[in-house]
């Protein structure tokens, strides 16, 4: 009989255990997610250019769309797009997610995979290296001041990786987050609480693996 009870109090407890792991990783989650939305910078009224980083299809869309949006505002005269395989252009771009931007191509700046910084960039990530060809590309076209448009959980990771790019002074860059829908339903709030755990592991990995500004060569 003692045994039993035992096993019964050992089921409880690793089953208590288990809620408050579930528990804890929920309110981290959800909190968590402010964090990883960065720091405010500064409002620009207008800029040269406004730039969208890249991201799955769903994010990808809502981030271009918000592109779209303040170059049409007329906050900025270019839209960069910094990394897209070579195989897309603005038109092919533009019919995939059903935006009609009014934008001409020669509006649209859009970088890719070079040889120059490739393997600094295979090593550090897609996020740091679109913030290197941004840099690249401004400084080709004799440009300025940026706004850079991510998703809002994203949004830490990318002011870290521009951080570590633009010297202080050289550009002026903003940051433009895009508010993430809320989930909706148990399967979709799981997904969303996966993702920002995932987004936790790329920011502490970036930490790590970002080369520190000194070290770049412009």
């Amino acid at each position: 009989m003692g045994w039993v009870v035992h096993g019964v109090a050992k089921t409880v407890v690793t089953a208590a255990f288990i809620v408050l792991v579930l528990l804890s990783l929920g309110i981290f989650t959800g909190m968590g997610q402010e964090f990883l939305k960065g720091t405010a910078t500064p409002f620009f009224e207008s800029v040269d250019a406004v730039v969208v980083l890249a991201g799955g299809p769903q994010h990808d869309r809502q981030r271009l769309a918000r592109g779209i949006a303040l170059v049409r505002q007329g906050r900025a005269h270019y839209l960069i797009l910094p990394l897209r395989v070579p195989a897309i252009d603005w038109q092919n771009l533009q019919r995939l997610y059903a935006l009609n931007s009014g934008i001409p191509p020669e509006r649209v700046l859009i970088g890719r995979p070079g040889r120059k910084h490739t393997r600094m960039s295979a090593m550090s990530g897609g996020t740091f290296a679109e913030a290197l060809n941004t840099a690249e590309i401004m400084r080709k076209h004799g440009l300025h001041s940026a706004l850079v448009v991510s998703s809002d959980y994203h949004m830490r990771r990318v002011q870290l990786a521009f951080s570590r790019v633009v010297p202080e002074g050289s550009l002026a860059i903003a940051f433009e987050p895009v508010l993430t829908r809320q989930p909706v339903g148990l399967v979709s709030r799981i997904k969303s609480h996966g993702a920002i755990l995932l987004e936790y592991g790329k920011l502490a990995a970036a930490w790590c693996v970002y080369p520190a500004r000194g070290i770049l060569v412009h």
